[in-house]
């Protein structure tokens, strides 16, 4: 049902995907989407729903997902596992990770939390930040990192602040600012500890050997499973930003 309210919060449609492997699995695959299309169509009769179904690996499929499908936000599951974790990579727009378990009413995402690093893909997450101040009325904060030992990314921080501040300004919104105690290594854990029921951050831009054997810092944020994660590409030759 996270998938309804993030729809509903960002007035988009719900398309029930699946891909399936073989005719054994599309048989099952056809059963699971039908109990949840007759679960929401029951329960929630206004929604725009629809269904796709699609055959091969998904990290083949989410570049038709991304352009003849024009999708937009991808409910991938609580974990990132390596399938998910691979066709992410591969796809052009984020993924939304959720265990399912948020707080029980209609006042979900209210609370959005966006880390603020160094990095130049931290202004995407700003971005889609704006959707849900504008849509769903959310409260935004920008959780700064604390980069004070390193002058050239404290610059950089300061930089994606002012950039969001420019962004926010052209829709009248003014997101809260703290400054946490973590550097950008850090802050992303110490967004996760906050008061906040949605988090939106990218994703590792440089995945390193270490990182595949371990899992990198977003997999093992979203894999803790404590709150919901709105996770965008930073790789920007296949991202496209919404409009």
């Amino acid at each position: 049902m996270d998938a309804l309210h993030l729809a509903s919060a960002l007035e988009l449609e719900v398309c029930l995907f699946g891909n399936y492997h073989n005719k054994k699995q599309h048989e099952k695959l056809q059963k699971t989407i039908q109990f949840y299309s007759t679960l929401i169509s029951k329960n929630v009769p206004s929604a725009s729903l629809s269904v796709l179904l699609l055959e091969g690996k998904l990290q083949y499929l989410v570049h038709s997902l991304g352009e003849e499908y024009n999708a937009v936000l991808f409910c991938a599951g609580p974990k990132m596992n390596i399938e998910i974790w691979n066709a992410f990579y591969r796809s052009k727009f984020p993924f939304f990770f959720s265990d399912g378990n948020l707080p029980n009413t209609e006042k979900k995402f209210k609370q959005v939390t966006v880390p603020v690093d160094f990095r130049n893909s931290t202004k995407d997450a700003i971005l889609w930040s704006t959707y849900f101040a504008r849509f769903n009325n959310s409260a935004v904060k920008l959780l700064a990192a604390n980069d004070k030992n390193n002058h050239k990314e404290a610059n950089h921080v300061n930089d994606n602040l002012e950039s969001a501040f420019k962004l926010f300004s052209a829709f009248n919104y003014t997101p809260k600012v703290e400054y946490g105690e973590k550097s950008s290594y850090g802050i992303h854990k110490e967004a996760l500890n906050q008061h906040n029921d949605l988090l939106i951050f990218a994703a590792s831009a440089n995945v390193t050997l270490p990182d595949k054997i371990f899992g990198t810092f977003e997999k093992k944020i979203i894999n803790r499973g404590a709150k919901a994660v709105l996770l965008t590409n930073p790789r920007k030759e296949v991202y496209v930003l919404c409009d």
